[in-house]
């Protein structure tokens, strides 16, 4: 992925979480919607980066913003317990 194409993610990103700080926050920490891997690990990969769209589109058609209701409970971001 060259350095436009992980910009424009992560512009995509914080459209979707709300900010910039948001995003970086979400592509940094480990979260259970990816088996505990973190989201700017998966950008390695072709497949991750699908992933990563797919759970984007999902969020962004679900009727809410990313903020307020991420992996089925409000708050929570796809992070494992206790992060």
């Amino acid at each position: 992925m060259t350095s436009a194409h992980q910009h424009t993610f992560a512009v995509r990103v914080a459209e979707v979480l709300g900010s910039p700080a948001e995003a970086e926050d979400w592509l940094r920490r480990p979260a259970s919607a990816f088996d505990g891997r973190r989201p700017m690990d998966l950008l390695a990969s072709s497949e991750g980066r699908q992933l990563l769209d797919d759970y984007l589109t999902g969020l962004e058609h679900g009727g809410g913003r990313a903020s307020e209701f991420i992996g089925g409970r409000r708050g929570d971001f796809g992070f494992g317990p206790g992060l």
